[in-house]
Order: structure tokens, then sequence, then C-alpha cells
């Protein structure tokens, strides 16, 4: 559950290594911090501690070597060809050429690029389905309607947007940028509040404000005491605005 609330299970076909191991260390580390405060307020009695760190440590090492197993298969798989994303490449600066080829030479990136074309328009215009996965778009200083002909494009076919430069500040700050090939690549991001997000907020917020009530309900009580012998009633202060 906590590796699940940490997004260690989102699928991200982007995911890095070093912010994967980062990111089990420290849900390990919180998965650890959660047994000792229930051992501390369970009273259970347990015979040697050094078990709760060996099975922090070892959560750990396995977890990590699944991950990099699984890197490993997964550069097998994109090497035949197979699970790769389908991508086409938008744009006429000189480093399309560059891009196309790269991603041919190395296909442990994971990529397969389909179609190229030079503007937006001849994208739109393309009327054979490309099933695509993601679109590069390289294009140098476009058009205002050319970025909301390229925005709407992708909307309606479900497709992750990249682009190489920043006149998409202007209409979204959830991005994220990782270089490709050389290419500095800016990947719009939906909110962590779209969809199911929201509600595993609203459910962490409910279930998190109740637990930490009931845990620190004898030190507000305390609390409350204190202020009602040293000011009298009432306690909670209350202020009409003006």
């Amino acid at each position: 559950l906590i590796y699940a609330l940490a997004g260690l299970y989102k699928p991200d076909a982007n995911r890095k290594l070093l912010t994967d191991l980062t990111t089990l260390v420290l849900a390990s580390s919180s998965g650890l911090a959660a047994v000792a405060v229930a051992l501390l307020f369970g009273q259970a009695i347990f015979d040697s501690r050094f078990l709760v760190l060996v099975g922090w440590g070892l959560a750990i090492i396995y977890v990590a070597f699944g991950r990099l197993l699984i890197r490993g298969i997964k550069g097998i798989l994109y090497r035949a060809g197979i699970g790769k994303r389908r991508v086409a490449i938008v744009g006429n600066s000189g480093s399309v050429a560059a891009l196309i080829t790269d991603l041919r030479k190395r296909p442990e990136l994971g990529y397969e690029v389909v179609a190229e074309f030079e503007t937006v328009k001849e994208l739109v215009a393309h009327k054979q389905s490309l099933n695509l996965d993601e679109i590069l778009y390289l294009q140098m200083q476009p058009s205002e309607k050319e970025v909301v002909l390229m925005l709407e494009y992708c909307h309606n076919e479900h497709v992750t947007l990249k682009y190489s430069a920043d006149w998409f500040a202007t209409y979204s700050a959830i991005k994220r940028v990782q270089p490709l090939a050389g290419v500095p690549l800016v990947e719009l991001q939906r909110t962590p509040l779209d969809g199911w997000g929201r509600v595993i907020k609203r459910l962490f917020d409910i279930v998190a404000s109740v637990i930490l009530i009931v845990v620190f309900s004898p030190i507000l009580l305390l609390c409350a005491l204190a202020v009602y012998i040293e000011t009298g009633a009432p306690i909670i202060y209350k202020n009409e605005r003006v």
C-alpha cells in the first residue's frame, strides 16, 4: 500500500531508475516508521527489533532487484520490437533528422517512429489511423493557431505530447523535462487531482485526519484543559470578522 501511494506502481514508460530507487528507500523507511509506531502504541511483545531493520533492508534489496530485472527484460523486448511506443515527429527544425536517426539506432529507448510531418496541419489532415502513443513536436516558434490545433488533436486522440520548446509555458505549468537523443523534450502531464487522484486524495484526507485526531486526542484534551484553567471558557477562540 505504501509503495502504491508513493507512485512505484504507476505506469510510466519514461520512469528513471534513480528516481525509482530514491522513492523505494523513502517508501520503505515510511513503512518501517509505521511498524515502529504500531509496536509503540500496540505495546506488543517483540523479540528483536533488529528483525524490523532487516525486513526494511531486504525489502529495498528485493524490490530494487525486481525493478532492475524488469528493466532488463523490457530492454530485450524493445530490441525485439515488442512493446515500443508508436510516435510521430512533427517539425521542420534541424534536430528532426538527428532525433529520428538516434531513435532508430537505439531501440532500447522504446520508440518506434511511424510517421514524420513538417506541420501540424499535415498531421491533422492525415486520414490513415496511426495508433499513436506519443507525438514529438520539434517546431520552433509555432503560431498560436498551430499550438491550439496540436493541443486539440492530442486531446481528441488521447496522445501524449512532448515538445522541444517553451511555447507551452503559458498553457500549462504541469510538465516534465527530459532529454531524448540530445533534444530536451517537455511532456505535458495531467494534474494528480484528475479522475481517481481526486477520490484517493479525499479518502486519504478523511482517513488520515480521523487517525490523527484519535492519536492526538489526549494531547488535545490536555491543551484544552490547560486553556480552561488559565483563561476560562470558552476554550475555542471565536472572533467576528469585520
